[in-house]
């Protein structure tokens, strides 16, 4: 009997689905990673997010445990939207507050900065924080989109050239160390807070009246945690039930807000101009001195163009395997790049980790890595975490952007840009033509950042 009615409500939830997607128009799967990967034709109603989102949820309960790599029905499937890869993980948003993905009101604490203007942070405490290599990328012109020699979708083209200034992005992805590190020097300064406004205690983060990261008392996937008033990487059970830091890992659970907050800290740690506005979540133009996230152009550029051709994956190749790319290749084993074998999600590796010294994963020590390393010398541009840009996603932004330095449309969006691929995407989800789509708010397991500055 419970099996029979667990079929009636399977069967019932699914034609739920495919009504509300039919009427919504986007071309999404119910499937938990539809809102990560999905690929929107055009904008839907506040109504029909919530509704999706309603949907998302139920599709979640269905999930058996995260030690176990499952596939799971498709409910609503519109034909022409991106084929999800099978063996992906869910990756679920979670975001605290209610299910229409309204966030609690912070408090206002841009009175408690220094003023976002030249000079404003003249007098701060300066801070010593261990920041990896940047790569500097001379300015010049590449074809951005999907090769036509590539299978892609349509949102990826039409082929087109883009020039762009001089640049720098991060070698490798911001890890959960250098993420604390600036938690902390924020705290300090009172720009933290609790989902109610008070000053932050514990659980989810909050700046500016957003969410900006997950903490392990917030949820079980963050690797991050807060005791005794400060962050710190957490540690986590490996191979052979070895505890493992998650210090040099990518730091995930982190929102859009949560990377621009990190961009603006650093760089006032570092003696250097705030990027954005957190008032308004504007980037300041012109462009400033301090970090930011990279476009959607510059980090296509410095994950694919070798100043000739335009590579398949971000590590110099148009093929690839679990000896270069943390990433799923079949749906049999959780997490098959996953290369300290680690129990639960995220199975994230740390940064940098396919270089061709480490081991592909610690029960075969003899079977190195390959490097892994994008064009210009950055590692994890595919697999490991998916990584947020600066842009508002638009199906078609590719038939108007401006050929000189794209920064996205300037009307807001629902979505914003997230490119990479990760740990729980097949191949064709680390493709550097793939555009990928996240609301701002939302805290994924699977989502992280990179660094970029203006040369």
């Amino acid at each position: 009997m419970k099996s029979l009615l667990s079929l009636k409500m399977l069967v019932s939830l699914c034609v739920f689905c495919s009504l509300a997607l039919l009427a919504s128009g986007a071309e999404e799967e119910c499937d938990s990673q539809a809102k990560d990967d999905a690929v929107v034709n055009r904008p839907v109603s506040s109504v029909t997010v919530w509704i999706v989102d309603q949907i998302h949820q139920l599709c979640n309960d269905w999930t058996l445990s995260p030690k176990i790599e499952t596939e799971k029905p498709k409910c609503g499937f519109i034909p022409g939207s991106p084929d999800l890869s099978e063996g992906e993980a869910p990756d679920d948003p979670d975001v605290p507050g209610d299910s229409e993905g309204e966030q609690p009101d912070g408090p206002d604490n841009s009175e408690g900065e220094s003023p976002d203007v030249p000079g404003g942070w003249e007098g701060e405490d300066l801070q010593e924080v261990v920041l990896r290599e940047m790569i500097s990328i001379a300015a010049g012109c590449f074809e951005m989109g999907c090769p036509e020699s590539e299978d892609g979708y349509n949102n990826e083209k039409p082929l087109h050239t883009v020039c762009l200034d001089g640049y720098q992005i991060g070698m490798y992805e911001l890890t959960n160390e250098e993420f604390v590190d600036v938690l902390n020097w924020a705290h300090s300064r009172g720009l933290l807070s609790n989902a109610d406004g008070t000053p932050y205690t514990n659980n989810a983060i909050y700046a500016y009246g957003q969410v900006i990261a997950n903490t392990e008392s917030s949820s079980s996937e963050s690797q991050i945690v807060f005791s005794n008033g400060v962050f710190s990487a957490r540690s986590r059970e490996g191979y052979k039930g070895q505890m493992f830091s998650m210090a040099d890992h990518p730091v995930v659970h982190v929102s859009w807000y949560g990377a621009v907050c990190y961009c603006n800290w650093l760089s006032r740690t570092q003696g250097l101009e705030p990027c954005y506005n957190t008032s308004t979540w504007e980037r300041y133009e012109p462009v400033r001195n301090g970090y930011r996230l990279p476009t959607e152009a510059e980090w296509e550029r410095a994950a694919a163009w070798d100043g000739e051709k335009h590579w398949k994956y971000g590590i110099s190749s148009d093929d690839i395997s679990t000896s270069s790319i943390n990433y799923v290749y079949s749906a049999e084993h959780f997490g098959n790049g996953n290369p300290l074998y680690l129990m639960t999600h995220p199975p994230t590796s740390p940064v940098g980790w396919y270089n061709g010294i480490n081991p592909i994963r610690l029960k075969e020590p003899e079977k190195l890595t390959h490097p892994g390393k994008s064009p210009v010398g950055a590692y994890d541009m595919s697999g490991n975490v998916k990584e947020w840009c600066h842009d508002w996603y638009h199906f078609d932004y590719y038939t108007e952007s401006p050929s000189s330095n794209p920064t996205g449309p300037q009307e807001k969006m629902i979505y914003r840009v997230v490119r990479g691929g990760s740990y729980h995407q097949a191949a064709t989800g680390q493709r550097t033509a793939r555009r990928d789509i996240a609301q701002p708010e939302s805290l994924y397991r699977s989502t992280g950042f990179r660094l970029a500055r203006t040369l």
